[in-house]
């Protein structure tokens, strides 16, 4: 949460369900949501604010751009603000795997948002991490998704649907 343009750190709680901040099983974790165009700016307004307890992530809901083909909001060098406050950091918002650095795992999405996505083969998927100390070791796992086919036909000289169906090798329901 922001205030008046400053962050309101909290530690997160059950009886309100509300939080930036959790300490589990001497793991710190940091939760930070979409923050958009602001993303960079935000990052260093928290970064006082994070205080190291154990091995401390922090999950951003952020692209990083030139990590994937799509369009990100904030450059390596605007993400490393954060480095010397975390040991990790879990990136989500690009449907593609990618790491920068030894610090940030982007895991890639469990499933196709777009049927594009179909061309990353197994850069899909999930991060599991093993912590030792302040140590860890990240091994990606991909996931089974639907199976998808994409193919291009030519509309050019096609008078009808029907003649598009029957160069796509469909036949046409009457």
């Amino acid at each position: 949460d922001f205030n008046a343009g400053q962050p309101d750190m909290k530690e997160w709680t059950d009886s309100d369900r509300r939080g930036n901040w959790l300490d589990l099983g001497g793991v710190r974790i940091y939760g930070a949501g979409w923050f958009g165009a602001s993303t960079a700016k935000r990052l260093e307004l928290l970064k006082p604010h994070m205080v190291r307890n154990g091995f401390t992530i922090l999950m951003l809901h952020a692209g990083v751009t030139g990590m994937a083909e799509e369009f990100g909001m904030i450059g390596p060098d605007q993400l490393a603000v954060i480095r010397d406050s975390v040991d990790y950091v879990a990136l989500g918002h690009m449907h593609k795997k990618y790491v920068i650095g030894d610090y940030a795992y982007n895991p890639g999405a469990l499933e196709n948002w777009d049927i594009a996505e179909a061309r990353y083969g197994d850069e899909k998927g999930y991060w599991l991490v093993e912590v030792t100390g302040r140590r860890f070791r990240a091994t990606h796992h991909p996931v089974r998704r639907r199976h998808v086919h994409l193919a291009t036909q030519s509309c050019a000289g096609a008078t009808t649907v029907q003649a598009i169906l029957e160069g796509i090798g469909v036949a046409a329901k009457s």
